[in-house]
């Protein structure tokens, strides 16, 4: 095995020095739950969260997986059409994938979104055009076969709506638009001329894609879920039009999915049409005629369309629970299961299915830590994770605490001990504090009903032999203190009602924010003693995050913004010293390091800012947000250790990026990267107006190569094409450019390296 050593310095000539100027990606965690599935040729496509991969399921179960690669986003549509793969990724746009090898399909070229307005939702084709569900518009692409080609959109949605899917027969595009109001509901263009031909309303619930009947003329609607318009009703809602005349579809058949509150939510997201036989993947249901089935809920309706006006219900298949997406292969059925993986049941008997098994594919994103080089992430539903980063570009899954062994119960949050002998857990489920061995992840101990281990509600701090949890109990917060001396035998030691929205341990001081304001108390003697407060506006002023470094403390004041605070230790005291507004309003975490402050929204990404200035100075692309709706939250963590940044996306992965630009990456696989680049640099650096850039390949490869501003704005494309073997040198012209720090990026096959050069006027 080869290893090849990236040692990525800054060299700068002159007086210039930026020592904080961007985020830097060094790795990720594989994705988490399935939301995708495509069949093809003995082969599954799988979207598993932010994680492409390919099993073969010519075997037997589990699928043997044979291929995987991470985007930043989630995958949320997968197609295959001659021999090539197209991805829509949400913020990382669609990519084109040459498949002709299946077991290691090879990335062609993307098309990234124009602005964090746009995120690649569902795919559909009309010849070598792609119609693209594009949150608030349809994108339509050219496939010209070396790149995609936007030709123009349409649609534009403003405020809640959003465009999430289309599909596209003969030369006719419907499209659903949700949650814009009084003109929810399908859409149909020209798909030749993109001009309007008709619309059907919808009023109940918000619809998530369509479906055309093969041999009929039928369109059938997910109708998506009326909670997203109405919490207190969980129904779902699947329907078909009748477009023998396109210029006025008439509803042929309607079916209201039934739903129970706080235990099962009706939600038709996708489905595939064979033979005229509607399968319809619901994220999760019950029986139709409000029966509770057994096992517990987590449907697959079944329609035949076959006559457009006789459309009728066959039968539900149990399908595991909260499915997305599904595929069939004559009688076998794949369902992506967000809680089973893929899912696999034969229906050569559809009213008698039989359910072969499934295949794991991850679990949930919560919150994390690191001690060494490991790294522990709580899964919710899937227990805790075990990593070693010891090879930081290349994070390796090694011990896992699965529900089915010793880990039982939903997992939010975990934690180290502080000499790393033990793991500690919060289970949302019988609201347990648990004490795992961290080498083996035996449970060694453990303690019932602490109170308020909700749905990442809780955090967890440790000091010392204490471990300090912030529990919601309903009737106001507790911040319970457990004595860890014994790990054997760890009781509560003290409950203090303490109300926080966000806590932090620095130096043997508990820092804390909540509605009135921020307090710091001192747990030397384990019991917290208030030291200091600082009070805010009652009413009107809220402190809901808190970054804390030294005595410097970073806190989002609601109508404030960004605020930095002092703690003199001496006088006792906070003082508010600097104030900056945040655009993206209330942020969904903080964290700070040596290098800077991050903070991070759900729906724009992770923004570096300089401590001093409080400006910012760097910004990374995520797709954290799932077709825009405002009530998720894929952001659980964002913590700092060892001059790394951890950033936990819930339908995601472990993000794992930094600002130290001395940390030694090492890429030691040498066969699955074959592509590797002997030479890349450029010269000039500094440079002024042009500069070289050079770089040599010892493969051909597909080779992107692109310049970046700080903010990972795309400045250029220097070259976007099939290269041979050999020495290359490309010019970059930055007249017109302003001066200052830019990287520059190369992708040749699976392999991509950044680095940095300035321009100095």
């Amino acid at each position: 095995m080869k290893k090849i050593f990236f040692l990525f310095l800054l060299h700068f000539i002159g007086s210039v020095i930026f020592a904080q100027d961007s985020l830097r990606f060094l790795s990720a965690t594989t994705g988490a739950a399935c939301y995708q599935v495509e069949y093809y040729n003995n082969y599954l496509f799988a979207g598993t969260g932010t994680t492409l991969r390919v099993y073969n399921v010519s075997g037997n179960l589990p699928y043997q997986m044979l291929f995987e690669y991470r985007f930043r986003s989630i995958i949320l549509d997968l197609k295959v059409k001659n021999n090539f793969l197209y991805v829509a990724a949400n913020h990382d746009g669609i990519s084109k994938w040459d498949i002709s090898t299946i077991s290691n399909p090879i990335k062609l070229y993307e098309y990234l979104p124009d602005s964090l307005n746009e995120a690649a939702h569902d795919i559909a084709f009309y010849g070598d055009t792609l119609f693209v569900a594009y949150y608030k518009k349809v994108g339509v692409f050219f496939d010209n076969g070396t790149s995609f080609q936007k030709l123009t959109t349409f649609g534009h949605l403003s405020g809640n709506g959003y465009i999430a899917g289309g599909d596209l027969k003969d030369t006719v595009y419907a499209y659903t638009v949700g949650r814009n109001g009084a003109t929810d509901g399908i859409y149909f263009r020209n798909a030749r001329t993109l001009s309007f031909i008709s619309y059907f309303p919808q009023t109940f619930a918000a619809p998530e894609d369509v479906v055309f009947g093969e041999s009929i003329p039928l369109l059938h609607v997910l109708g998506g879920t009326q909670n997203a318009y109405n919490p207190f009703d969980s129904r779902g809602f699947f329907y078909s039009l009748n477009i023998t005349n396109i210029y006025s579809p008439q509803l042929a058949f309607a079916d209201t999915l039934p739903g129970f509150i706080g235990l099962a939510i009706a939600g038709p997201l996708n489905a595939v049409n064979k033979n005229d036989t509607i399968y319809v993947a619901t994220n999760c249901a019950l029986e139709p005629g409000w029966v509770f089935p057994n096992p517990a809920y987590g449907q697959v309706y079944v329609y035949e369309a076959t006559n457009p006006s006789n459309v009728n219900f066959l039968t539900s298949i149990y399908a595991g629970l909260w499915h997305f997406d599904l595929d069939i292969n004559n009688d076998i059925l794949y369902v992506a299961s967000e809680w089973y993986g893929i899912e696999t049941i034969d229906i050569s008997n559809i009213y008698n299915e039989v359910n072969i098994g499934n295949t794991l594919t991850g679990g949930w994103a919560m919150k994390g830590d690191k001690y060494g080089n490991t790294l522990i992430l709580a899964n919710e539903g899937y227990g805790f994770k075990k990593f070693d980063i010891s090879n930081i570009s290349r994070p390796t899954l090694i011990a896992v605490a699965t529900y089915t062994t010793n880990a039982p119960g939903f997992c939010q949050e975990v934690k180290f001990s502080a000499n790393g002998n033990y793991i500690y857990g919060l289970f949302q489920t019988y609201e347990q504090f648990r004490i795992y061995d961290a080498t083996t992840l035996a449970l060694v101990s453990s303690i019932q009903n602490i109170g308020g281990v909700g749905y990442g509600t809780a955090d967890m701090l440790v000091e010392g032999n204490k471990v300090y949890i912030d529990a919601n109990t309903g009737g106001g917060d507790l911040l319970r203190v457990i004595d860890i001396s014994n790990p054997a035998a760890p009781f509560i030691d003290v409950s203090i009602q303490i109300n926080a929205n966000d806590m932090q341990m620095k130096n043997g001081k508990l820092f804390l924010c909540n509605n009135d304001g921020i307090y710091i108390y001192d747990v030397s003697s384990g019991s917290p003693n208030l030291l200091t407060s600082r009070l805010l506006s009652a009413g009107i002023q809220d402190a809901k995050k808190l970054a804390v470094i030294n005595d410097t403390i970073f806190a989002f004041v609601t109508w404030k913004g960004l605020v930095r605070y002092i703690y003199n230790s001496n006088l006792n005291t906070i003082t508010e010293d600097a104030t900056v507004v945040l655009i993206n309003g209330e942020p969904q975490a903080m964290a700070v390091d040596s290098f800077g402050l991050y903070v991070a929204w759900t729906k724009f990404g992770l923004y570096a800012y300089d401590k001093q200035s409080l400006t910012q100075t760097g910004w990374y692309r995520t797709g954290l947000d799932l077709k825009g709706h405002p009530d998720i939250w894929p952001v659980t963590d964002l913590f700092c250790k060892d001059n790394l940044i951890f950033l936990n996306e819930y339908f995601g992965q472990t993000t794992i990026l930094t600002m130290d630009w001395n940390i030694v990456t090492v890429e030691e696989n040498f066969v699955t990267h074959p592509s590797f680049f002997e030479s890349f640099f450029n010269y000039p650096n500094p440079f002024n107006s042009t500069t070289i850039i050079r770089f040599s390949l010892s493969n051909p490869e597909q080779v992107t190569l692109k310049i970046f501003d700080i903010l990972g704005r795309e400045i250029a494309t220097l070259a976007d094409g099939r290269m041979n073997a050999g020495e290359y040198s490309v010019s970059f012209d930055a007249r017109g450019v302003p001066s200052g720090v830019y990287f520059y990026r190369i992708y040749a096959g699976k392999f991509t390296d950044v680095k940095k050069m300035m321009l100095v006027r």
